[in-house]
């Protein structure tokens, strides 16, 4: 999860952290985008595990990592967010090492 500074943070994260397991926290590449220490002064009351990660293709890495069969990786916070994410999928599904 990663959102533009601009955005209601507060808002954002309690139904995010009420239906997740875990969150990656990240910063897309716009100039917009809030620092990684600000959501997770907005995550860590939630007491819920939560990791960071720089990129936004670093945090979709680890999301696949962690994840296990059967499970759900969300990507959500901004259209930059998005974009990112699927740049990255895009390329990892045409790597040989998926097929």
């Amino acid at each position: 999860a990663g959102v533009s500074e601009d955005k209601d943070l507060d808002g954002f994260f309690p139904p995010l952290v009420e239906l997740s397991e875990k969150i990656i926290l990240t910063r897309s590449g716009n100039e917009r985008a809030a620092p990684i220490e600000l959501l997770v002064s907005k995550v860590r009351p939630f007491q819920k595990a939560f990791l960071t990660r720089k990129t936004v293709h670093e945090a979709v890495g680890a999301a696949l990592e962690e994840a296990s069969p059967g499970d759900a990786v969300l990507v959500t916070g901004s259209v930059f967010i998005v974009g990112e994410a699927r740049e990255f999928l895009l390329k990892a599904l045409k790597s040989p090492e998926v097929q």
